[in-house]
């Protein structure tokens, strides 16, 4: 474990299983209180019908009557936008059962850490959200927000917040900038990491 970096698979499964961690990764990036995490789950597979194109969610955490589900995409997978509507797709399913008003359906976050600019917009930050066309600060009430991160960006971030994330990072080749700051974390706190 000592050679992998936040953004290899099992090092980002371990410490975002852990739950400092993990409330402090969602804090930074959503810049909102995580008060206290009732479940959380990495890997988790839903396929919303028998037969139907599953998803494998990297990690997946309810807290406060909101569900997250924080993604790292260190590669091009397809069209994130594309992904990003499927995965909402997909946790709304799962999260309504059968006859359930959609007044039942939680608040959702997704949020996908990505090694480059996967959107294609050139922002270190992307908070994608529903807006009406015809009266843009028109709160339609759909209680949910995608974040598409470029940490190949963070450079140009303030100091604090998703700038704190920066050891992510790669090069354009994929190899790591800097390694994560797996002594600091162990510091912090991370049990799982002694």
């Amino acid at each position: 474990m000592r050679d992998l970096t936040f953004s290899d698979g099992p090092m980002f499964q371990r410490l975002m299983g852990n739950e400092t961690i993990c409330r402090g990764v969602v804090e930074r990036i959503l810049r909102t209180e995580v008060a206290e995490i009732d479940n959380i789950v990495t890997e988790q597979t839903v396929e919303p019908r028998l037969g139907s194109h599953g998803v494998r969610m990297d990690v997946v955490l309810t807290a406060d009557g909101r569900t997250y589900d924080v993604e790292m995409q260190t590669y091009r997978r397809g069209r994130v936008a594309k992904r990003l509507r499927y995965y909402q797709a997909s946790l709304d399913v799962a999260a309504l059962g059968k006859g359930s008003d959609y007044d039942r359906l939680p608040p959702t976050f997704i949020v996908f850490i990505c090694t480059d600019d996967f959107l294609g917009t050139g922002l270190a930050v992307n908070t994608l959200e529903v807006a009406c066309a015809e009266m843009p600060g028109f709160d339609c009430g759909h209680g949910f927000r995608w974040v598409i991160l470029d940490a190949s960006r963070w450079d140009s971030l303030e100091p604090g917040g998703n700038a704190t994330l920066a050891p992510v990072r790669r090069d354009g080749r994929g190899a790591p900038r800097r390694r994560a700051p797996v002594a600091r974390i162990r510091r912090d706190g991370c049990r799982q990491c002694r």
